[in-house]
C-alpha cells in the first residue's frame, strides 16, 4: 500500500467505471471512514445513504447533472456509470455554518478509503435535489450536500502542471488531464508579500 501522501497525490476523480457491483462491506467501510472526518465543534451533522440496488442506482443517475462533465467527453454511457452511490446529507438541525465543511472532509475520507479498496470515486454537487430527496424518501430536515459515485475505475486520469486553466480536459484518446496549480503558486510563508519569491527557490 502506498503512503498516505502518495495516495493523496494519486487520487483523481473517476467518471467512468467498470460494470461490476461494489461489495456492501466495502461501501460500509467507506462510510465508516467518512464519519471519522474532522467536524468543527464536533457537531457531526453528516448522515449518509448508500445506494446499490440497480433500480435505485438508475434513479440517482437521473438526478445528477452530467452536462458539466469533462469536455469534450459526453456523460458516462450504460456500462460506464457508477454501480453505487453514497448520498451525503447534512442535518439542518445540527448544522454549524452550513455543514459544508463537514461534508467536504467526509468526502475526502471516503475518496481515500475507496482508493485503498481499489475503487474510484466522483463527488457531484450539481444535482436535482428535490427529485433525489423524493426518490430516496429523504426527510425535509436533511439537506443533500452531494453524491459520491463509486466503482472500479475504467479510466486513468493524469495530473499535470496548470498553465492557463484549471478545467480538466480530455484528449483525442479520451484520457482526462487534470491541471493542478503548483505549490509555489498557492503556498506562502510567514505572510503573503514575499512568500512566492521564497517558495519558488525551494521547489
Amino acid at each position: 500500500m502506498p503512503s498516505l501522501y502518495a495516495a493523496i497525490q494519486k487520487r483523481r476523480t473517476i467518471r467512468r467505471f467498470k460494470p461490476k457491483p461494489v461489495a456492501e462491506k466495502d461501501l460500509l467501510q467507506i462510510v465508516d471512514a467518512a464519519r471519522w472526518a474532522v467536524s468543527p465543534g464536533n457537531v457531526q451533522p453528516c448522515e449518509f445513504v448508500i445506494v446499490n440496488l440497480p433500480r435505485r442506482v438508475s434513479e440517482v443517475f437521473e438526478c445528477v447533472k452530467w452536462n458539466e462533465a469533462v469536455a469534450p467527453l459526453p456523460p458516462p454511457k450504460t456500462g460506464e456509470r457508477p454501480p453505487a452511490y453514497i448520498v451525503v446529507l447534512i442535518d439542518l438541525m445540527k448544522k454549524r455554518r452550513g455543514g459544508s465543511t463537514d461534508a467536504a472532509a467526509a468526502a475526502q475520507n471516503a475518496f481515500l478509503a475507496a482508493m485503498e479498496l481499489g475503487l474510484g470515486a466522483c463527488r457531484i454537487e450539481d444535482l436535482h435535489r428535490k427529485r433525489l430527496k423524493t426518490k430516496l424518501k429523504i426527510p425535509h430536515h436533511l439537506h443533500v450536500d452531494s453524491v459520491i459515485g463509486l466503482g472500479i475505475p475504467s479510466e486513468s486520469p493524469v495530473a499535470e502542471e496548470c498553465v492557463d486553466s484549471v478545467r480538466p480536459w480530455a484528449d483525442r484518446d479520451g484520457v482526462v488531464h487534470v491541471p493542478k496549480r503548483r505549490l509555489a503558486d498557492v503556498c506562502t510563508m510567514n505572510g503573503y508579500r514575499f512568500a512566492h519569491r521564497y517558495t519558488r527557490k525551494i521547489i
